[in-house]
């Protein structure tokens, strides 16, 4: 659910950030997942990712990149509208990618 990918064999784009938010099918009276909080330790130093839902779509997103690296984000263009990374108007794939300095780096409603 958190999403986070090494492949240190890729060089630049090693760490790869693609959350996967609870879409599925609710059973009997079961709830959605709408809060992950995680972290990965990798040959990198550690990754942590931090986003909230509705359901539907990301409604925040907070990602930490080690020192020294970069990292793709990749999400659902829905999800990407939603935290106002491109308009509602664009027209564009289905998904949206976008390259992270290290540091932190957040999106949509403050957490």
């Amino acid at each position: 659910m958190l999403g986070i990918n090494v492949t240190p064999s890729r060089g630049e784009d090693a760490i790869v950030i693609a959350p996967k938010i609870d879409r599925g099918q609710v059973y009997n009276d079961e709830s959605r997942i709408t809060t992950v909080t995680g972290e990965m330790d990798s040959v990198y130093g550690p990754i942590k990712v931090a986003w909230q839902s509705d359901g539907a779509a990301l409604t925040s997103l907070k990602v930490t990149i080690p020192v020294n690296t970069q990292a793709t984000l990749k999400l659902p263009l829905a999800d990407a509208r939603r935290l106002n990374l491109v308009s509602h108007e664009a027209s564009a794939p289905d998904s949206y990618e976008l390259t992270l300095a290290a540091g932190t780096t957040s999106f949509g409603q403050s957490q």
